[in-house]
């Protein structure tokens, strides 16, 4: 074990002198900055009271003079300020000073550089990731079932599990005897050498209370064997009854009866969960086998309003999207809310051939000075052409054009006025 001798002297105020093994220096400065001199140089040192950060550097010739630096990237975190500059932020939770000496020794560092472009890419995905879940909405759209699908699931047979019977045979006295007599002990062993009835003795004498229990024992493993065979049967009677459920539900959606459509797209399209407002009405002509959804779709001004990007200098750029922008958002969004809505109603029944999908909003009519429904597109989904798409790659607008359509989008991304296909039914059947 070594030991370490130093002294310190106090000369005058800020003013010390240090003996220590190694010689004698002075000190000269405030607590937490200073001069400093001695047998390896001299040395400027700073620090910050109560944030764990500190700097040294030998100013000194000596050849025993070295220039560490006492930053613990785990003493401070970097965060945003509210201008969006990245501000370093020490163990207490303050902003320490951009013109400090520490301040800058630590933005010379690589964890600091690396801390920063962490965070800005932290920045970016979050503006992207906004803007990523409105306009890719159709990239949750359903694989199509055919009938053949629906025919195979109801070819399922239902699972048949029978319970077994516990394997382990009841005790006996005579296995009990071979189970005292199977692992005796040093002094046992010693006891049965030297004297015969020794063994015969140590048996009869443990025999009621070993018979005991190991019958207490398998009665205990019948009971858990049991308990778990019957949970099995039970998880299978279960499976099964769910698949019953399944499958008169299948029959449904394959007989495509009028009133199941409905309620069926009200309940699913109901439960769904999307990152904008909408409403959805909804009717079925069984004659033409056809589904009207008629779409009020959320306002452009609920379109995420920025865009963040890193610059060639390495700071965050945040800026207000265009209105071009913007515009191009809002078609990606709308579109794509037609085709997952579609995906949904074609698989609520295999009898549904077509899904005429039609989008409005509510807008200040100049002609009459009310609120009316403004209708953006109108498209009439075909049920076989639907299902061959591999919807997740299109560009929705532009996957729309595959349909017939009613479309009028100018090349800033522009969705004007258009009047829909009309349900030739007087009233609609549901609403979501």
């Amino acid at each position: 074990m070594g030991f370490r001798y130093q002294r310190r002297i106090k000369i005058a105020k800020g003013m010390h002198l240090n003996i220590s093994k190694s010689g004698v220096g002075m000190a000269v400065g405030p607590k937490g900055f200073g001069l400093s001199t001695g047998p390896r140089g001299t040395m400027f040192h700073a620090g910050i009271n109560g944030t764990g950060i500190s700097y040294r550097s030998y100013l000194g010739t000596s050849s025993k003079a070295k220039s560490p630096i006492a930053l613990d990237s785990n003493s401070y975190q970097l965060t945003f300020d509210e201008q969006n500059k990245v501000r370093i932020v020490s163990s207490n939770g303050e902003y320490l000073d951009d013109n400090n000496i520490i301040t800058k020794r630590i933005k010379r560092t690589d964890s600091y550089k690396n801390g920063v472009k962490e965070l800005n890419n932290r920045a970016i995905n979050r503006f992207s990731e906004s803007t990523t879940q409105i306009t890719e909405i159709f990239k949750h759209t359903p694989h199509i079932i055919t009938q053949e699908d629906l025919k195979i699931l109801l070819s399922r047979a239902p699972q048949v599990y029978e319970k077994k019977q516990f394997p382990e045979l009841y005790p006996t006295e005579d296995h009990c005897k071979v189970l005292l007599a199977s692992h005796p002990s040093t002094f046992q062993l010693f006891m049965w050498a030297f004297f015969v009835k020794s063994k015969d003795s140590y048996i009869a004498k443990n025999l009621p209370s070993k018979l005991n229990e190991e019958i207490t024992r398998w009665n205990s493993n019948k009971t858990d064997f049991n308990t778990k065979e019957d949970e099995q049967f039970q998880n299978i009677a279960n499976i099964n009854k769910e698949m019953e459920i399944e499958n008169a539900e299948i029959v449904e959606r394959l007989k495509g009866d009028n009133k199941f459509i409905i309620d069926t797209i009200v309940k699913i399209i109901g439960e769904i969960t999307l990152p904008v407002d909408f409403s959805v009405n909804a009717d079925y002509d069984p004659e033409k086998h056809s589904v009207y959804l008629n779409i009020e779709l959320p306002e452009i001004e609920t379109m995420p309003k920025k865009k963040a990007s890193e610059l060639s200098s390495g700071k965050l750029s945040i800026k207000e999207k265009t209105s071009k922008e913007m515009k191009y958002d809002y078609c990606r969004c709308v579109a794509g809310m037609a085709f997952y809505l579609s995906g949904l109603a074609f698989n609520v029944s295999t009898e549904i051939a077509k899904v005429i999908a039609s989008g409005h909003s509510n807008r200040l009519s100049p002609k009459t000075g009310n609120l009316e429904d403004d209708y953006v597109y109108s498209v009439i989904f075909d049920r076989e052409i639907f299902s061959k798409l591999l919807v997740e790659n299109i560009e929705p607008v532009e996957g729309m054009k595959n349909f017939e359509n009613k479309l009028n989008i100018s090349p800033t991304f522009e969705m004007k006025s258009i009047q829909p296909f009309k349900d030739d039914k007087s009233s609609s059947n549901g609403t979501i």
